[in-house]
């Protein structure tokens, strides 16, 4: 049993070196760049897979701060309309934030604290670096 698995190994083996050597140079080189491009498709997806997750985790972050902000503001102001405009106004600008970073491709070149301080000290509001 394991000699025929042994010859039949040998044989595939014997075949594909054979397939290989009857390949012109330009079929060669072919199959090496379709290699080459598919493996630069996976980093790049890899890279914007990290890049997503990134912008998850500062947005998740500064959600928190802005949480954080609104309720002490909360115990400090007693008008609710003012308090709901300005949370709403904090997402807001949270997210044209967020658009901005991806647009200039900040994520996967800085860290995902330096984002969130960042964005924290754009919106004014106190950076806390356990976010």
């Amino acid at each position: 049993m394991l000699r025929k698995i042994a010859a039949d190994t040998v044989t595939g083996e014997a075949d594909k070196f054979e397939e290989d050597s009857l390949k012109s140079d330009q079929e060669k080189a072919a199959q090496a760049a379709a290699r080459q491009a598919a493996e630069a498709r996976r980093a790049a997806a890899t890279l914007a897979d990290q890049k997503k997750s990134q912008k998850r985790a500062v947005e998740h972050a500064v959600e928190l701060a802005i949480a954080a902000a609104t309720a002490e503001n909360e115990d400090d102001d007693e008008d609710e309309d003012e308090d709901e405009r300005d949370y709403d106004e904090l997402y807001s600008d949270l997210y044209e934030r967020l658009y901005d970073f991806e647009d200039y491709s900040d994520f996967g070149r800085k860290s995902t604290g330096e984002i969130v301080e960042q964005i924290c000290r754009l919106l004014n509001l106190p950076f806390d670096p356990a976010l």
